[in-house]
């Protein structure tokens, strides 16, 4: 395989969380990630801090997941557990009780 310019990809085969990976590297711009099984469909909370990435992660889940919990902490930035701790908890709390099994 190559990429755009014929030059030849980069494969490599991480092990992640027990987990083979196939990954290939080359060319330039954006990086792409291909998932197998996409959609997900167990449940997902994508969180994010209003003064950092608000709305961002439940916009990127629902793209690859059918079950988006989207979640924007008001008083929270880059660092949530740090920044709004009881608030993260009590979203965390919510999720679970309400995954469906």
């Amino acid at each position: 395989m190559t990429d755009h310019d014929g030059v030849p990809l980069v494969h490599g085969r991480p092990r992640v969380n027990g987990v083979d990976l196939h990954c290939a590297t080359g060319g330039s711009g954006d990086p792409v990630v291909l998932i197998h099984g996409v959609p997900l469909e167990c449940p997902v909370l994508a969180v994010g801090g209003r003064a950092y990435l608000a709305a961002e992660p439940g916009e990127q889940m629902a793209q690859v997941a059918v079950d988006v919990t989207p979640v924007v902490i008001e008083q929270a930035g880059h660092n949530i557990p740090l920044e709004a701790p009881a608030e993260l908890a009590r979203r965390y709390l919510d999720f679970f009780a309400s995954a469906r099994t």
